[in-house]
């Protein structure tokens, strides 16, 4: 019987190391599986961060490009606002200067007459003068002659 026993022992020992083989076996895909799902996981959370991180670098670009942008126009509208502004200002200089020779023109001309009017006054009152000393003997004469009608 004892045969029998070991035989009977040795089918069971081998039916339940095929059991435990089995259940290893299958313990051991579970892992593969679990790990498989765990690298698939971990790749799409990497491939999704590849990919935010993508997105917010174009942003960032886009951002870059438009603040660049709004720079330059900036820097053309102040460029432009400069010209105008020298442009004015050489306008009004040009036109500041141009007053100013005409009233110097006109002041010129002024002096001159001036000049002229008091030349001929002196003439005049030259000639006046010569006239008075001309006119002298013959006030005094009738003078005389007045004193001389009275008395």
């Amino acid at each position: 019987m004892m045969n029998e026993n070991d035989k009977a022992m040795l089918t069971l020992k081998r039916a339940n190391q095929m059991k435990m083989n089995d259940l290893e076996h299958t313990l051991a895909m579970e892992g593969i599986g679990l790990e498989k799902v765990k690298v698939f996981s971990e790749t799409e959370q990497r491939v999704a961060l590849v990919n935010s991180q993508a997105r917010q670098s174009i942003k960032v670009i886009q951002a870059e490009a438009i603040k660049s942008q709004a720079e330059q126009r900036a820097k053309k509208e102040g460029e432009k606002i400069l010209a105008d502004a020298k442009a004015y200002s050489a306008a009004r200089f040009a036109e500041a200067n141009a007053q100013q020779q005409a009233l110097k023109l006109k002041a010129d001309a002024r002096l001159d007459s001036s000049k002229l009017k008091s030349q001929g006054v002196l003439a005049e009152a030259d000639a006046e003068n010569e006239q008075a000393l001309n006119l002298d003997p013959k006030r005094k004469f009738e003078q005389r002659m007045k004193m001389n009608d009275s008395l």
